[in-house]
């Protein structure tokens, strides 16, 4: 009987991470598993690899639907990203974890296995987070956690057996940032990434609003980087600006924050705004094409990394600094939102500009591949009799 994996995530939601994530993971099931069928519940249709075209069915995210295929699947795959934290607004974590533990619930029931795949464990802060932290994980067959940080909390609510230490998923596309496909460079790339940078790009989210429903400090926030961005477009009429909406229109997107930022910015011609592409691999090459970058968003600082580019991370959710650490990312090549607000960018972006090497990652995107390559249970020679031979 063919093996069908239901693969669950945050997908169709026009976000280049969850992109990224899901076309890695269907590339690494099919070269492990490759007689099995995939269903993904999504908004929309995702670019997905050509080899996994005619195995891949796309489905809405109704209550129904989603009974219907966890009762007919194999194996149910939550695909990475932050999905375990208990912060922010009440009824809306309340709202999705209940349906993680209900539909990973059901999955048991009905016989399947359940592979965490790639995910990320925040530190917790509340007593019925710790409570649907530790249902999740105890009743997932295997769990593979994508930085140290939720690797060890998975290890201290007692699942060290069944959880490895991986890598985020997306450091399984690092064979296309050597092969990335010709497309408009964002600038003039430069020979040396470590010669002073002349094009950088930048990735913003609208934070404040996100966590506390504080549009107004959003704007104050775009403020302040667009004073600094303009200072620094002020002292070489070589200087110039890509910023990347790496969230497109849909809940808490990126757009209106993107689009505030570039009209701030001056002179306009120097300015390159960059929509979101449904093709994560044509981000992922346009990223590398900069000299430098200032990442908020959590994926376009890992396309910075694997890319090689000098990264200036905006340390806003502890997701951040977890990644930070396990890549040896150095300490001033952090900000935080408040730091921004205090005017500190100005500084840390002439730093960027005079001495790039010191926001290199000391950890080789290679590395960060082999650690990657553990996020399947195959890998570890468990559960392999999923594939029919």
């Amino acid at each position: 009987m063919t093996q069908r994996l239901l693969i669950v995530g945050y997908y169709g939601w026009q976000n280049t991470g969850d992109d990224a994530m899901l076309y890695a993971l269907l590339r690494e099931l099919h070269a492990r598993f490759p007689h099995a069928t995939f269903v993904v519940p999504a908004r929309a249709p995702c670019t997905i690899p050509e080899e996994v075209r005619e195995l891949v069915q796309f489905v809405e995210v109704r209550p129904w639907r989603m009974l219907r295929e966890i009762m007919k699947s194999s194996v149910l795959v939550m695909g990475g990203g932050t999905h375990l934290y208990d912060q922010g607004n009440l009824l809306g974590r309340l709202t999705v974890l209940t349906g993680w533990l209900t539909s990973i619930t059901l999955a048991k029931i009905s016989g399947a296995r359940v592979w965490l795949i790639g995910i990320g464990i925040e530190p917790i802060k509340t007593k019925w987070g710790a409570f649907f932290f530790k249902s999740l994980l105890g009743l997932a067959d295997f769990i593979s956690a994508r930085d140290s940080t939720s690797f060890q909390i998975a290890q201290s609510m007692g699942f060290k057996r069944k959880s490895v230490q991986s890598f985020d998923l997306i450091a399984l596309l690092l064979d296309f940032v050597a092969s990335s496909p010709e497309q408009e460079s964002c600038g003039t790339i430069q020979a040396n990434k470590l010669a002073r940078p002349k094009t950088i790009g930048l990735a913003v989210l609208p934070f404040f609003e996100i966590y506390t429903g504080d549009k107004t400090t959003d704007k104050f926030f775009v403020q302040r980087i667009a004073e600094s961005l303009n200072k620094w477009l002020e002292k070489d009429d070589k200087n110039t600006v890509c910023l990347f909406t790496t969230k497109g229109a849909s809940k808490d997107h990126d757009v209106l924050v993107t689009n505030l930022l570039c009209a701030s910015l001056t002179p306009q011609e120097r300015v390159r705004l960059i929509p979101y592409d449904s093709d994560p691999r044509q981000t992922l090459a346009k990223i590398g094409r900069c000299d430098a970058f200032i990442g908020m968003r959590y994926h376009s600082c890992v396309f910075a990394y694997l890319s090689g580019v000098p990264l200036l991370m905006v340390n806003y959710f502890h997701k951040c600094q977890a990644l930070a650490d396990d890549i040896n990312l150095p300490r001033s090549a952090l900000i935080t939102p408040d730091e921004i607000l205090d005017g500190l960018l100005e500084e840390r972006l002439t730093l960027l500009a005079t001495f790039p090497d010191s926001f290199v990652a000391e950890l080789p995107p290679i590395e960060a591949k082999k650690m990657a390559d553990k996020n399947l249970p195959g890998g570890l020679g468990i559960l392999a009799d999923l594939d029919d031979n």
